[in-house]
């Protein structure tokens, strides 16, 4: 029912915004139901410091089938429904989970990444495909270090916030409340969140800009 209902405000917001902004509304349905899924899993990563793999694997499976059929909607000739919805194809798809899995087997067997985290980002890859997701866990990394240090300065306290935010999240969702299976730590980052903050600056801030940045 929760992942019924992440699709239905995903496509009202789309439809929503291209009543109000024709322009800019194309392909925003996937864009806006990995901003929720990521918003979800931030709720669970924050508040309980593990995501279910209710979220993650079904995300990875719905965002390989929208874009296998986005695949196959070009085969017949046809671009449209691909266009509305921000597919990208199968071959994006793959290219963004072999990225994204990739990454993270090997931030989890060289610095103690969570399997949720891992599982996340595949999904993030799967539905958003190679070029985007890419992008993404730039800010992200961007995003996660100076967190990271903060974080520790502040012994953990970070952390705390974030967790409250979780809980509330989680208990409007569910209409109950969650329970924390981790005791917080000074030097775990739930890395769910700075990737919904990643989300949203890749949204905003256009790759050609991020790379002028570096001079290039």
């Amino acid at each position: 029912m929760v992942w019924l209902g992440l699709i239905v405000i995903a496509l009202m917001a789309s439809v929503l915004i291209l009543f109000l902004r024709p322009a800019r509304a194309a392909g925003l349905f996937i864009p806006m139901l990995a901003m929720l899924v990521c918003l979800l899993a931030a709720g669970f990563d924050t508040a309980t410091a593990r995501i279910p793999n209710a979220i993650t694997y079904a995300a990875i499976l719905f965002g390989l089938a929208m874009n296998a059929l986005a695949s196959l909607e070009a085969a017949l000739g046809g671009r449209d429904v691909s266009h509305l919805l921000g597919t990208v194809g199968m071959v994006q798809a793959f290219g963004g989970f072999a990225l994204c899995a990739g990454i993270g087997i090997v931030c989890l067997t060289m610095a103690g990444m969570g399997g949720g985290d891992l599982k996340l980002m595949v999904a993030m890859g799967s539905m958003l495909g190679f070029s985007a997701v890419g992008m993404m866990l730039v800010w992200t990394l961007a995003i996660a270090v100076p967190y990271a240090l903060v974080n520790l300065v502040v012994r953990g306290k970070l952390n705390g916030v974030l967790r409250i935010f979780g809980s509330q999240l989680l208990q409007m969702v569910y209409l109950r409340q969650f329970g924390a299976v981790a005791p917080l730590s000074r030097s775990s980052i739930p890395l769910a969140a700075p990737m919904l903050a990643a989300l949203f600056c890749t949204r905003a801030v256009p790759s050609a800009t991020v790379w002028h940045w570096f001079g290039n």
